[in-house]
């Protein structure tokens, strides 16, 4: 049974998709480590989803930020 996500907000998906973001606890794609994530996915649940977790965002925005 799918647990019922609480939407933060939707975006153009493309393709005529409705793109979501919700947190939820998961493994963070990036350090691998479970904890609560931030999640996206533009394809209305037809292929996965990317699970970041707020210290890696935080950690990606700052090394963008240098360039």
């Amino acid at each position: 049974m799918e647990e019922k996500r609480k939407i933060i907000k939707t975006f153009e998906g493309g393709y005529n998709r409705v793109g979501k973001i919700w947190c939820e606890k998961n493994k963070c794609d990036i350090c691998g480590k479970t904890k609560i994530c931030i999640c996206s996915d533009g394809s209305e649940d037809e292929y996965g989803y990317a699970a970041i977790c707020p210290k890696c965002v935080t950690q990606a925005c700052e090394e963008y930020d240098k360039y």
